[in-house]
């Protein structure tokens, strides 16, 4: 919608939506924002719900919206096995401009001139290890679960109320860091999960990704005990350990939904990222000299070593919640 907007096309009904979003967009906030609309269509008036969604880097000035509608009275739809997947990294890829929205199937649009790193129309670039870097547009939202009510909602169902539960209507996400809710909170916040905002992030993976990236410029240099657990809590949650591959599911597996999600921690997984912190935390600033002396860039994102242990300290934040609720750990690409 180049040179356009939605308001050309979708009149928005609800003030109080549309007036979440405008604060949103100028705070530089990133979460999926409803808005309920209407339009016109050969003189009949229909009714339905866009989604906005900034999928561009929080840093940049004019962000990217993807924006998704849905109908009053559309029912999402269900994917076939090994077929079309809901709107998620590809619709951002168009939006970015990284896929060429004329080709079918899905085409990665060439990079205009060189550059450093991932080339244009590349989601990630293998780096020598064969894992792949991820790049600007993703965004991670981190939610604790009670897992009794989330197995208690159906299967293919279970995304769309998490991110649903993550975002209520009265969530402003205005605050820069801790619990935005913990239960027991007032209506309309749930009663079955809640939200975490990490400091200085604006929502964005970036961050996370460059936690493990730092992390592993530094963890050769560290005492095997500490690199151990170390490694245990920062694979149960955002990173790879170099040399091995999540499992594959099958394509006809009922669970398929949790494979987009950053982090899928049962409850069961929880204890063991307490316990690893618990032997790590106390000990973060044996730290300092490796990662001073092997992953320092002071300007980027986690170049600093405050940087780094504030990231590790809001996952501990969140993991300490888990274990003490007996609850589950996800975090949603949004």
């Amino acid at each position: 919608m180049e040179g356009r907007t939605p308001l050309d096309l979708f009149t928005p009904t609800n003030e109080k939506q549309l007036r979440r979003l405008d604060e949103a967009l100028r705070a530089g906030r990133r979460s999926r924002y409803p808005v309920e609309v209407c339009w016109a269509v050969r003189g009949a008036i229909h009714h339905g719900q866009v989604t906005v969604e900034p999928v561009s880097d929080p840093l940049d000035g004019h962000p990217h919206l993807l924006v998704t509608l849905r109908p009053e009275g559309a029912e999402p739809a269900v994917p076939p096995a090994g077929g079309a997947q809901p709107v998620g990294a590809g619709g951002r890829a168009y939006v970015l401009g990284l896929l060429d929205p004329a080709a079918w199937p899905p085409r990665v649009v060439p990079p205009a001139a060189p550059r450093g790193g991932p080339a244009a129309g590349q989601l990630h670039q293998a780096d020598p290890s064969g894992r792949k870097l991820v790049i600007m547009g993703v965004d991670i939202t981190a939610v604790i679960v009670d897992w009794t009510e989330l197995e208690n909602i159906p299967v293919l169902e279970r995304e769309r109320a998490l991110i649903e539960a993550a975002d209520p209507d009265d969530y402003d996400g205005s605050l820069d860091e801790g619990w935005a809710w913990l239960p027991p909170a007032p209506e309309p916040f749930p009663a079955w999960c809640a939200r975490y905002e990490f400091a200085r992030t604006l929502g964005s993976f970036k961050p996370h990704f460059w936690a493990g990236e730092r992390w592993e410029a530094v963890r050769e240099h560290v005492p095997a005990d500490l690199r151990t657990a170390l490694d245990t809590f920062l694979a149960g949650l955002t990173w790879v350990l170099p040399g091995t591959e999540s499992d594959p599911q099958d394509e006809d597996d009922a669970e398929f939904w949790y494979e987009s999600m950053w982090v899928y921690c049962p409850p069961p997984g929880v204890p063991a990222l307490a316990q690893a912190w618990t032997a790590a935390g106390p000990r973060l600033q044996a730290l300092r000299e490796p990662f001073d002396t092997h992953a320092a860039a002071p300007g980027k994102w986690v170049g600093t070593f405050e940087e780094f242990t504030a990231l590790l300290h809001g996952w501990a934040e969140v993991v300490a919640e888990a274990r003490h609720r007996g609850w589950g750990i996800i975090g949603l690409p949004i």
